[in-house]
């Protein structure tokens, strides 16, 4: 697997990533079981792959977490989001790190997003909650 600084950080990450959202969400849109898709994640995890990409909004950021028992976190960088659409504030923003943190296993985040942006509300986001 070959290896990338990802954007203006010092993380290291894979240059591919495994996505836990989209038409799939690994698996659990076509109907596989959990055991299934935390097989997914332990696959790409074992052919180099070491970001993940998943979301509130996806439903598998407990899955994520339960594949990355026993495995080194250090290693793993984990991109998570929050959509921003409904009822946001700045306690909605901390509460949604929080239960993702509960979720992933993780005491740690390394990216955090809001989910969808649109440009309009680029200045509010910005102002007023983050």
């Amino acid at each position: 697997m070959e290896y990338t600084t990802f954007g203006r950080t010092d993380l290291r990450v894979s240059v591919m990533g495994l996505g836990a959202g989209g038409p799939s969400r690994i698996g659990q849109a076509t109907g596989e079981s959990d055991a299934t898709s935390i097989e997914i994640v332990r696959r790409a995890l074992d052919a180099g792959v070491n970001y993940i990409d998943t979301a509130e909004a996806y439903n598998t950021e407990a899955l994520v977490g339960r594949a990355l028992m026993g495995v080194d976190r250090s290693r793993i960088v984990i991109s998570t989001k929050k959509s921003y659409r409904t009822g946001i504030s700045p306690s909605a923003v901390r509460q949604g790190v929080e239960t993702s943190l509960r979720k992933l296993r993780s005491d740690y985040i390394d990216i955090y997003n809001l989910h969808g942006v649109a440009a309009k509300d680029y200045p509010m986001l910005r102002d007023d909650i983050l």
